[in-house]
């Protein structure tokens, strides 16, 4: 996420004829990506482990039958958040989060089976809406998932000490509520394990994380674009920070619209969706009439 802020810092000083402070890397890390496949390879030289797979640069799956590989997923947003704060902990880390992936092989929170505490564990977070089906040759895993706007949509979770786990479709089987009752609960549930949110500005711009990996699940609430928030514009960045600024800041605007358009060309990106809130409807902003 640092070189992302880095990079919209620098089209933010474009914009502006006064010097930019732009943001720096503190320290070397392993960033998410590297630091996920280390955790996979030591998931998987686990001899309960029959096999892992990759789904994007913060998750992966895994099971106990080389057969299949979607049994479990395992996030690492918590994980790799705690070893940002401590790279010298990273073996404890990584250990750490094999010790919970095995145990898991025998627990509830697992495709098909509910667990009991989902009541007070269910929340929401924003992904991109081919979340769990965008690995060629890799069965599609069946999250339970609704439209934002643009390629986000609002995706179920658990939510734990050192995890957040998807839930899954044959997992709504056990339960006895509909869908928008639990996304309902996993609004309020979002509300009050959000904690305290960290916000870093740069110019115009506002970037936005959280320690309890929810920040996104935060913009989701619908009290973060209703009939009387000022308009602002937003791009979720990873999978726990998220960019945001005033419609009325020009210079912010043309930023991260300049930010996406990039993104585009590339096909890179988290997402490469500008949310507009205004009049507390969400929707896909136009980023190259915003880039000018």
């Amino acid at each position: 996420m640092r070189w992302i802020i880095s990079a919209i810092g620098l089209m933010v000083a474009a914009c502006s004829p006064a010097d930019s402070d732009e943001h720096s890397v503190m320290r070397e890390h392993l960033s998410r990506a590297s630091f996920t496949q280390e955790a996979m390879s030591a998931v998987k030289a686990n001899e309960q482990v029959a096999c892992v797979e990759p789904i994007d640069d913060g998750s992966f799956s895994f099971g106990a039958d080389s057969e299949d590989c979607q049994t479990h997923t395992f996030f690492t947003d918590n994980m790799y958040e705690a070893y940002l704060a401590d790279p010298l902990a990273k073996d404890a880390v990584i250990a750490r989060l094999v010790s919970m992936s095995v145990a898991s092989l025998t627990d509830q929170d697992k495709i098909g089976l509910m667990p009991d505490d989902f009541r007070e564990r269910i929340v929401v977070l924003l992904r991109p809406a081919g979340y769990g089906e965008s690995i060629p040759g890799v069965p599609a895993i069946p999250v339970v998932k609704k439209p934002f706007a643009g390629d986000m949509v609002v995706l179920l979770a658990l939510d734990s000490p050192d995890s957040l786990a998807a839930v899954t479709k044959e997992m709504l089987g056990d339960v006895d509520m509909q869908e928008s009752e639990l996304y309902a609960l996993a609004f309020e549930n979002t509300r009050e394990r959000v904690d305290e949110l960290q916000i870093q500005t740069d110019k115009d711009i506002e970037f936005v994380s959280a320690v309890s990996g929810l920040a996104t699940g935060h913009l989701s609430l619908p009290e973060s674009c209703d009939a009387d928030t000022a308009p602002y514009y937003a791009v979720v960045l990873d999978r726990d920070t998220y960019a945001r600024t005033p419609a009325s800041a020009t210079k912010g605007v043309a930023a991260l619209a300049s930010y996406l358009v990039k993104a585009r060309k590339q096909n890179a990106g988290f997402s490469q969706t500008l949310l507009s809130c205004d009049s507390g409807i969400w929707s896909a902003a136009d980023v190259y009439a915003l880039a000018q």
